[in-house]
Formats: C-alpha cells, structure tokens, sequence
C-alpha cells in the first residue's frame, strides 16, 4: 500500500487547473506511463498520477529508489521538479532555499561520519599562511544563480 508523506507532498508545486486536466486527459488517453516513484512505501513522485489514476481506477507501476535520509530525498524531488516544470521565480527560489537547509543537514551528518568537526589540512595551511586564494562560497550567490535570479 502506496503511503502519502504530507512533508513530502507538499514540497511540489500544485499543478495549474489546465496542467492537471491535461495530465489526467493524457493517463485516461495512454495510461500512466511513467512508473510512480517510492521509498518503502512512500510516494516521493507521481503524487498528481497517483491522485489521478487511485480516483478513476487505473492502473499503473511503482519503482523504487533508495537514499539515505528524508534530506536526500528533499533535495532530489527539488531538482526533479525543476527539471520537469516551468515554475515561476518563487517557486525555484523556495525550492533552492529548502535545498540551502537540507544540504547544510547533509553536510553535517558527513561531517560527523568522517570524524567531527576538524577543519581539513589545507583550510588550516590556507589560514596559516594567510593564502586567500581559497575559492570562496556565497551561499546567497548559489541560491540566485540556480535560481536564475539576482540576490
């Protein structure tokens, strides 16, 4: 039995009326066609075609994916929906704002896998001899830039 995470559903972006009529014309037309996407048992794609084919009793197919944790999950619905979908800027800047969380999560938790919070040899070499030759991140940089807007 298909579980419905509310976390999960609600990070994609509701379909516009049209969308989702056109989307239910072309399963009633040519069926599901693309299998729906699990963890378990729980739906991380296909939320609208499982909506779709549960309410008119069509069949379709699941395929399962695995991850880590509930965060790499996040971050892979983002970016599938970004690729998927013309979204408005908001959308995309929510999206990558919920990506800026989940990969600093991600990024903790690896760091405490490979041995804490120690600060790598070449950061401390790089401090040492005062060498700002380091590439610097901007996170707020990296948001607008995958989000194709200005900061």
């Amino acid at each position: 039995m298909i579980q419905i995470d509310k976390e999960f559903q609600a990070l994609i972006p509701p379909l516009a009326a049209e969308e989702k009529a056109q989307l239910e014309a072309n399963i009633v037309a040519d069926g599901c066609r693309d299998p729906l996407v699990v963890w378990g048992d729980t739906l991380i794609d296909g939320h609208n075609r499982y909506e779709i084919c549960t309410r008119l009793e069509l069949p379709f197919n699941t395929v399962q994916k695995e991850f880590e944790t509930r965060a790499h999950i996040r971050v892979w619905m983002r970016q599938l929906q970004r690729g998927r979908r013309n979204l408005p800027h908001a959308w995309i800047i929510d999206l990558e704002l919920g990506n800026k969380a989940d990969l600093a999560e991600i990024g903790r938790a690896n760091q405490s896998a490979a041995g804490g919070d120690k600060v790598s040899e070449k950061a401390v070499t790089a401090f040492v001899k005062n060498d700002n030759t380091a590439p610097k991140h901007n996170t707020r940089n990296e948001i607008a830039k995958a989000a194709g807007v200005s900061t």
